[in-house]
């Protein structure tokens, strides 16, 4: 994937905008929310082939086991390397990069939210609102 040449400005933009919508499952999840940034960065749209699939956290989990991933970080290198994308260790994730916590937020049976790095800190949607976490 290729970002746009002013992709740090756009992922500005798009933080801005779904910090501001509600969270709801297959719309704006973790995952939704997630790549929707990656689009506004690259036109890259990784969860293009899951959109639309589920609406509960449930669901969520189903769409992740009919994929063949045993969790959402399998889910998460599964689609990663289908677009070209190499996997690095946390410490090596910059600004724009997609990151995985272990950290439940919501009802999420897996124990796991997908997020996108923005430098020292790593942004992720939950139920409640927007988290960062180191």
């Amino acid at each position: 994937m290729i970002r746009k040449q002013n992709w740090l400005a756009l992922l500005g933009a798009a933080v801005s905008v779904q910090i501001k919508a509600p969270f709801d499952y297959g719309k704006r999840d973790c995952c939704t929310s997630a790549c929707d940034l990656i689009v506004a960065m690259t036109d890259t749209d990784l969860m293009a082939e899951l959109r639309g699939k589920y609406r509960t956290a449930i669901g969520a989990v189903r769409v992740v086991k009919k994929t063949g991933a045993v969790d959402l970080l399998g889910l998460a290198r599964n689609i990663c390397a289908e677009h070209g994308c190499e996997e690095i260790d946390t410490v090596y994730a910059g600004v724009g990069d997609l990151v995985v916590t272990d950290q439940a937020f919501c009802d999420m049976a897996t124990g796991q939210a997908l997020g996108v790095c923005m430098g020292p800190t790593a942004v992720f949607p939950t139920d409640t609102g927007w988290v960062s976490l180191p």
